[in-house]
């Protein structure tokens, strides 16, 4: 996954993989990196968060060049609960000289939204052919409608979800989407009402 920064969050702390394998600090996700994969795994114990991401960005110009998010997956064991994918952002350098509160880093960790730059993706998750390579392309249209600010981007890619879930990572950029903006739709996981 290099150049990337793997991140892992739970209810108690978040944790940088520094090592080829690690766990968040409740076990709510556990993470293994590969020469060509991240393989991560959700317990269900918790809500688990797994980040990837380096220096933030700013995607606007991205976003004006129909740029995407692509990821490309292999669904090892289906999602008992909701899956969101999407985004995570830093607060501007002028925000960070300061001292913010809570509530505010939280809004800019959630690149200035209530909920997160954060889409349901649980139904391409629960449908995927289980052990094959699959890929995900969600425009950043998508986040822009949410009214996500993508102008300090730290995680390209950030997955979440409270149920078990194994899934495998070969591959995560930003790609040229030249098909009309399609966003996932949102779904629930049969037995959970999420």
């Amino acid at each position: 996954m290099a150049p990337w920064l793997v991140y892992l969050k739970d209810s108690v702390a978040d944790l940088h993989l520094t090592m080829r394998s690690a766990s968040s600090p409740n076990g709510a996700v556990a993470v293994h990196q590969e020469a060509s994969q991240l393989r991560a795994t959700w317990s269900g114990a918790d809500k688990g968060e797994i980040r990837i991401g380096g220096r933030a960005v700013d995607l606007r110009p991205v976003l004006r060049d129909a740029g995407a998010l692509m990821l490309r997956y292999r669904v090892e064991s289906r999602p008992l609960q909701p899956v969101y994918i999407g985004m995570r952002c830093d607060a501007p350098y002028r925000v960070r000289q300061v001292t913010v509160v809570d509530a505010e880093k939280l809004r800019w960790t959630h690149c200035d939204t209530q909920t997160g730059a954060m889409i349901d993706a649980t139904a391409g998750f629960v449908t995927a052919q289980l052990g094959s390579w699959q890929t995900l392309t969600i425009p950043l249209a998508c986040f822009a409608d949410m009214r996500a600010d993508l102008s300090n981007v730290s995680a390209q890619l950030a997955l979440e979800t409270a149920g078990r879930f194994d899934l495998a990572i070969s591959e995560i950029s930003l790609v040229r989407h030249s098909l009309p903006v399609t966003c996932p739709m949102s779904t629930t996981v049969a037995g959970h009402d999420g």
